[in-house]
């Protein structure tokens, strides 16, 4: 097809500082585009989705996902994702990185009423407040993949489930 810009960051500059496209990932029917834009390099990513057809973003505007890693189901209108907790007026700055957990979105829904898939709420990999979650979905897979980074040690723990 033809080429063409679907994403560009300066969109999302605010100010001297200038924003960045942290992360992307197509649909797996190439529809949709879920993207991270973080301001002035900051990693502090907000998830967004831009329909390919019409250039134009969804509805969809997730915060808190500096780690995203969206992966999309088979159906090419949800995808999971991990989101970093939200932080209460007496959080230390440093809270943030703590009980990070995937989530489960819809296309058009709610972020905040997402569904949890995995994080320090669910006992089945016992993962701790510090451990980050990832979960991948496999095309063609009745599968999904859910990774735990336990922060900045090197090992990480990994299991499958369905979605």
């Amino acid at each position: 097809g033809i080429e063409r810009v679907l994403v560009d960051p300066a969109k999302y500059t605010s100010g001297k500082a200038h924003s960045v496209v942290s992360y992307y990932q197509p649909s797996l029917d190439g529809r949709y585009v879920a993207f991270g834009v973080s301001p002035a390099g900051s990693e502090d990513a907000v998830l967004r989705v831009v329909n390919v057809e019409t250039g134009d973003e969804t509805t969809d505007v997730i915060d808190r996902a500096q780690f995203g890693a969206p992966s999309w189901l088979p159906d090419s209108k949800s995808f999971v994702y991990t989101r970093l907790q939200k932080l209460g007026p007496s959080s230390a700055p440093t809270d943030r990185y703590l009980n990070a957990r995937v989530y489960l979105h819809t296309l058009g829904s709610n972020p905040d009423a997402d569904t949890l898939v995995l994080g320090v709420d669910l006992a089945l990999l016992n993962i701790t407040s510090t451990d980050i979650p990832f979960v991948g979905v496999i095309p063609g897979v009745s599968q999904a993949v859910g990774i735990v980074n336990h922060g900045v040690r090197n090992e990480i723990t990994a299991a499958q489930g369905t979605l």
